[in-house]
């Protein structure tokens, strides 16, 4: 049985957001890097044989995956079936060893992540475990203003 972990950071070369995966065969503790996601999908599909560690080659299978690392897997297949050549560097930048989030599917990808049994996001000052991400709406109380109708105009204060 295998499960995935992530840990995400600034990318050194912009402000996007970058995802490194790693795979955990059960039960061994150690964890190792996938350098290439667009390819590790590729070969779950097809059910082929993977590098783990230094001197294991193991067929991987869907199956073979617990819960929460199907559903990342799902969900990084429709993301790179949606996308087309060129936006795939995009979305698996750095040769495919990291993974961006676009914004139409970060908050579903978010939430997929942090469901993996091992989440770290590296921000400016600390490291979090979980993430949020909360509706921009009037109950989220994140803008307060009030509104003034004068003759010709409408003011936000």
């Amino acid at each position: 049985k295998y499960r995935l972990s992530t840990l995400g950071s600034r990318s050194p070369f912009s402000s996007d957001y970058w995802w490194s995966l790693k795979i955990n065969r059960l039960p061994d503790d150690r964890s190792y890097v996938i350098r290439d996601i667009k390819g590790f999908l590729q070969l779950v599909k097809k059910e082929g044989f993977y590098q783990i560690g230094k001197n294991y080659f193991e067929q991987l299978s869907w199956l073979q995956f617990d819960q929460p690392s199907q559903e990342l897997i799902d969900f990084l297949w429709r993301l790179s079936s949606d996308t087309d050549k060129g936006e795939q560097d995009n979305v698996f930048p750095n040769h495919g060893r990291h993974l961006r989030l676009p914004s139409g599917f970060f908050e579903e990808g978010i939430h997929l992540l942090t469901g993996l049994y091992d989440f770290s996001f590296e921000g400016p000052s600390q490291t979090y475990h979980h993430l949020f991400v909360r509706p921009l709406d009037a109950e989220a109380g994140l803008y307060h203003f009030k509104v003034e109708v004068h003759r010709q105009s409408i003011e936000l204060q």
